[in-house]
């Protein structure tokens, strides 16, 4: 019954948010500068760069983040995940994107 009632609650996302047509990532990584090349020079997608601070070391960091097709999911986390195999990166899905080119 557990897993039906978790099956159930998925189906009933999928059907009020929709399924999502994109993913924003937010990567931290100390190859900054490769991996925004990667994304807007191989993807042709934009970048913004945030200010960050870990909550732990207080130490500041860059925070990467981009909003990608879904289908291209695959492509970014690997190209990420080459370029710095350490990067830590969070991915959510996208239900609506405005704006842009």
């Amino acid at each position: 019954s557990i897993i039906s009632l978790y099956i159930i609650s998925l189906m009933t996302d999928k059907v009020i948010l929709g399924i999502s047509q994109s993913k924003t990532f937010y990567i931290i990584t100390d190859n900054e500068t490769l991996v925004k090349k990667f994304i807007m020079n191989n993807l042709n997608h934009g970048v913004t760069v945030l200010n960050g601070r870990g909550g732990y070391t207080g130490d500041n960091q860059k925070v990467i983040m981009c909003t990608i097709p879904t289908r291209e999911y695959y492509v970014v986390k690997e190209g990420i995940r080459e370029i710095d195999p350490q990067a830590f990166f969070l991915v959510t899905d996208a239900y609506e994107v405005f704006g842009g080119a």
